[in-house]
Order: C-alpha cells, then sequence, then structure tokens
C-alpha cells in the first residue's frame, strides 16, 4: 500500500490515550491570556456596520447577508411565489393554495457550531486545534454581542449535535468559553456512526432547529468532509441546502505540521495500533503533496456549495485570528 493510500486511512484518526479523560484545551494561564486580549480587542468594523443599521431603522429589509427572515403570515398565493414557501398546512385544510409571508428579522441571530471530535484534540505547536476553536469561539460571540445580535451554539461530536446553554448575555464569550472548555472523556471520542451518517445527522439538526437567515459558522478541520462528498452525493445537496437556508460560513482550523512536515527525523503518523513512518524523501513528499490537495479540495467543496470559508492555523495568535476575521468579515459584507 503506498503512502498516499495509507495516509488516507489514518487521517480521519488521532494518537490518542486509550483511558480516562484529556487534559483541558486551555489552562489557567491561556484563560488568563484570552480575557485580557479580548478585552483588549476593539472590533472598530461593527461600529461601521451598525452605524450603518441604525440609518435604516423603520420597515426595512435585513442588513444582513441571507435571507434573515420571521414568519408574518400566509396569504392567497400569487403567480411568482415561491414553492418552497407554500403552506401545506394551510392548504390541506382549506383545499386552496397559501404562501407564507415574512419580515425582515429585527434581532440578527447568530449560530457557532463546534467540532469537538478526535481530530480536533490534535496538536503540535502552541496549541491544540481544539483550543484555538475555542478562542475562535470567543472572539466571535464578543463580535456578536457588540453587534447587539442573538447567539445560539452547539457542539458536534460523533454522537451528534448538542446545544450549548448560554447563561447571562453581559458576557457571550465567558459563557460560551465555560460550556466549551471542558475535559472531554475519551468515550466520547470513539468513533460511534460513520462520517456520513454524523455530518448528515447533525445538517438536519441544524436544518430543524435554526430559523431562516441566521448567520451560522462552523469551527472545524473538516477532516472527513470530502472524502464522504466523494461517496455520497446526497450530502453535497445537504450542505449546499444548509447555505441556501442559511448565510453560511466555515472556519476552517489546522495545525502547521498538517500541511509542512517538521524537518526532523523519525516521524510517524500514528493512529491506535498503526504506524505510518515517513522517514524516506519520497514517502515526506507523497504526504505534502496529500496534504496540500486535501486543504484545495475541501476548498473546492465550500466554494461549490456556497459556503463562505477561511482557514486559521492552531498556533496563530490571537491579534492574527482577529485581523482574519476581521478582512474576512467586511469582504463578506463589501
Amino acid at each position: 500500500m503506498s503512502v498516499f493510500s495509507s495516509f488516507r486511512s489514518l487521517f480521519a484518526k488521532e494518537l490518542l490515550p486509550k483511558h480516562g479523560a484529556l487534559p483541558l484545551p486551555l489552562d489557567d494561564a491561556e484563560l488568563l491570556d484570552l480575557w485580557q486580549e479580548l478585552d483588549a480587542w476593539t472590533p472598530h468594523y461593527i461600529e461601521l456596520e451598525r452605524g450603518s443599521r441604525a440609518l435604516r431603522q423603520g420597515g426595512q429589509a435585513s442588513p444582513f447577508i441571507g435571507q434573515g427572515l420571521e414568519y408574518m403570515e400566509s396569504t392567497a398565493y400569487e403567480r411568482g411565489d415561491e414553492i418552497r414557501h407554500l403552506d401545506w398546512r394551510l392548504m390541506a385544510k382549506t383545499g386552496e393554495a397559501f404562501s407564507k409571508r415574512f419580515e425582515a428579522m429585527r434581532q440578527p441571530q447568530w449560530c457557532l457550531v463546534f467540532d469537538v471530535r478526535a481530530s480536533m484534540w490534535f496538536g503540535t505547536k502552541a496549541r491544540i486545534k481544539m483550543a484555538q476553536s475555542i478562542r475562535m469561539g470567543a472572539l466571535l460571540a464578543k463580535h456578536v454581542q457588540q453587534m447587539g445580535a442573538s447567539l445560539h451554539a452547539w457542539s458536534w461530536s460523533d454522537a451528534g449535535l448538542q446545544k450549548l446553554p448560554l447563561a447571562g448575555e453581559r458576557n457571550l464569550a465567558q459563557s460560551l468559553v465555560e460550556q466549551l472548555n471542558q475535559r472531554m472523556n475519551l468515550s466520547t471520542l470513539t468513533d460511534t456512526v460513520t462520517p456520513a451518517k454524523s455530518l448528515s445527522q447533525a445538517g438536519l439538526s441544524l436544518a430543524q432547529y435554526e430559523r431562516l437567515g441566521t448567520q451560522m459558522v462552523l469551527l472545524s478541520d473538516f477532516k472527513d468532509w470530502v472524502s464522504v462528498a466523494q461517496q455520497d452525493s446526497d450530502f453535497i445537496a445537504m450542505l449546499a441546502a444548509l447555505a441556501e437556508r442559511f448565510s453560511l460560513s466555515a472556519v476552517q482550523l489546522y495545525d502547521p505540521s498538517e500541511l509542512q512536515l517538521p524537518q526532523v527525523q523519525g516521524i510517524g503518523l500514528q493512529a491506535q495500533s498503526q504506524t505510518l513512518w515517513l522517514d524516506r524523501a519520497q514517502d515526506a513528499a507523497a504526504y505534502q503533496a496529500w496534504a496540500n490537495q486535501h486543504l484545495q479540495q475541501t476548498q473546492e467543496l465550500f466554494a461549490r456549495c456556497g459556503v463562505a470559508t477561511f482557514e486559521v492555523q492552531s498556533d496563530a495568535s490571537f491579534q492574527q485570528c482577529a485581523q482574519r476575521w476581521q478582512q474576512f468579515f467586511t469582504q463578506e459584507r463589501a
């Protein structure tokens, strides 16, 4: 078996202890640094957004990307009404065609979805990917709060989606970090369902519980999305449908070593009882080609489905993360 195909089989797994719980993603010192950096960060670009929104108070369309709509009433069907807005329940009762009418949401709704599966607990420099995901989530929570929007958050494991209770609206970032910065029991990181089934279940749940037009951000390494899409065309359709229903963005987190191997001897990719050594130059080169191809394929998948995306390295500083998000946010609203 070639190194290329071998790594493909190993990529979906990470080397983890066999028993017990993993340490906290962020220790006390890292949390203190995060709070200090978060307090010092002022997203000035939000003031422009809020000022623009203030000029449009009253009967205006939503100023945010996406449909951002709430149900208002059902009226008689008119030619040109979208089929997806037909009120099937009322039609069944009356025997006549009705369409649902919507109005712009007065308070924007945001939703953050955090991948907490096994591969997110991997890291070689500064911190694991899960820790960077939490730091990025805190930054986004402050962004949402300063915009005067409401926030929902979900964690996503192989067992499914779990809604995170965000207590107190005074500090959404702190509440979010408290929910995510938990010791993860290894039993919850054991693959209990296939990636395709896990992703499909998560997508269906989000479509069911989050309202139309929500600003949704996925935070993950998206390690298995390409392979699932290659095996299941329904997954591509589901992802495109989510992008149609929500204003969907993706933050792709990766460890530096996942794209550029360190220049040291004795590198091996380990997963449970399997080890793939990359001592030979051609093996390391094959891995390098695979890693870059995988990143490109993930980006192409999102572009095909209409999902806006950007990448964040796990060892990036808070300021680098903030600058990257500001650039992405302002570009998407340009």
